[in-house]
């Protein structure tokens, strides 16, 4: 670095220094140059602080935008175990996701820049991974995406998502007696009886 050039240089010159180094004008130009060269060094190191501070502060704002785009890339690459040709590269899926953050819509303010974003991101990833999906696996793919979705903003707990996959497995309860309508078979009753005592939305 320029500093560490200027410090060699002044031990050089100490080295070499005979008689008074105050008469010794070069070393005193060097000196007093490399006093100056030490306080734009430290003036630009704050500089670089400040701005550092204010990306991290501007990047936390978005942060809602990167942790949707790391749920819909993770959805997509769990598709390959629906069918192992779905196969989709990082690298495409960040280019994909960039250029749409890049072509949407501006806004000064941030609240409905994120919104935007949201949107047109969860838009275009859905729109272009569905083109290369067999028809009955496009339902399948809007159904992770949107549970993924609602699981991460709190909408669905995990207790719901664990029953809506396992159901009440294990569980013995005693349950209230079937109504008598024949519309409404015994394992659809007891299932209801199940979400009416393990999770209290259903209450």
């Amino acid at each position: 670095s320029q500093l560490k050039r200027i410090e060699d240089k002044i031990l050089k010159l100490l080295f070499h220094s005979e008689g008074n180094i105050l008469d010794d004008e070069t070393l005193i130009e060097t000196l007093n140059s490399s006093k100056v060269t030490s306080g734009e060094i430290s003036r630009r190191l704050k500089e670089a602080e400040l701005t550092e501070e204010q990306i991290t502060t501007a990047r936390e704002k978005y942060r809602p935008v990167a942790g949707r785009g790391s749920i819909m890339y993770f959805v997509v690459a769990n598709l390959a175990e629906i069918d192992p040709m779905y196969q989709y590269s990082l690298k495409y899926f960040t280019q994909l996701f960039n250029n749409c953050i890049e072509n949407s819509e501006q806004c000064a303010d941030l609240q409905k820049r994120l919104q935007i974003l949201l949107k047109r991101t969860t838009n275009t990833v859905y729109t272009n991974v569905s083109r290369g999906l067999f028809e009955q696996h496009k339902i399948v793919f809007s159904f992770m995406l949107c549970g993924e979705i609602m699981r991460s903003g709190k909408e669905i707990s995990d207790a719901e998502w664990n029953f809506f996959l396992r159901g009440s497995a294990g569980v013995d309860n005693e349950r209230a007696e079937k109504p008598d309508v024949p519309w409404l078979t015994r394992p659809v009753w007891n299932l209801c009886c199940d979400l009416e005592s393990m999770l209290p939305a259903y209450r």
